[in-house]
């Protein structure tokens, strides 16, 4: 749908400027006639697309005084300032380089966090940039990464914010130990059977550059606690996927 149309949709959408005005001062929207609940209907649907593709986007860097000028220019039939071309090629460019600094943000709040953590009271850092720290020691063998293991685990964002969690869940995940993430797979190779390690992994050891869908962002450090509670060894070359992987 080209601009014109869909930003002059979304003016219908809000019903008047008044209507909008409104919105801001956190009046409710009266809906009288049928008309007002098709404008109202539409302007819904419009910016619900919008923000299910650049939602946090368009919460940070959209003034909505000029948006709304603009909207008022298409409506009056006034000449665009940027024409199509120039406005898409002006949108791509943006959103890259905003997506770019999202990530190197992200970067750097993990770096931070972990240069901090590393000297913190019982955190080891292993060669390939590994933190851990032992809640609970175990006993007896350690997983290989031939081995399916059985473990309760909690992923959090470095603030944190719990992303996924078996223990809430109440059951724990049997899985290969070789499907999941680099820094998961390098740690529970150091834990007995029975132990509960915390570990706080670097993106290279967690989802690097491409992040995982909506869970975690590109180049986030994350931090996991796994307790370790069974190890089937050898398992792994015959056992498909079970529950959630961290890949």
């Amino acid at each position: 749908m080209k601009k014109g149309i869909w930003i002059g949709l979304l003016m219908v959408g809000f019903g008047s400027f008044s209507s909008y005005g409104a919105l801001q001062e956190g009046a409710p929207v009266t809906l009288q006639t049928a008309s007002d609940t098709l404008s109202y209907v539409l302007g819904r649907l419009i910016g619900n697309s919008l923000m299910r593709s650049d939602s946090a986007m368009l919460r940070q860097e959209l003034n909505r005084t000029i948006f709304f000028d603009a909207v008022e220019e298409c409506l009056d039939g006034q000449s665009a300032r940027l024409n199509d071309q120039e406005g898409t090629r002006f949108l791509q460019q943006f959103k890259q380089a905003w997506i770019q600094k999202q990530q190197a943000s992200v970067q750097q709040v993990g770096e931070e966090f972990l240069a901090a953590n590393r000297k913190q009271p019982g955190v080891k850092t292993t060669f390939s940039g590994l933190q851990y720290r032992i809640v609970k020691k175990g006993e007896g063998a350690r997983p290989t990464t031939s081995d399916v293991v059985r473990i309760y685990y909690t992923m959090k964002r470095t603030d944190g914010t719990v992303i996924d969690s078996s223990d809430q869940r109440g059951q724990p995940m049997d899985t290969p130990l070789r499907n999941l993430i680099p820094g998961v797979v390098e740690g529970m190779q150091l834990m007995p059977l029975g132990a509960k390690y915390i570990f706080y992994l670097p993106a290279k050891l967690a989802y690097g550059s491409r992040g995982a869908g909506d869970l975690v962002r590109p180049n986030e450090a994350l931090i996991f606690e796994v307790e370790l509670f069974d190890i089937d060894a050898g398992a792994a070359v015959s056992t498909p996927q079970m529950g959630f992987q961290f890949r």
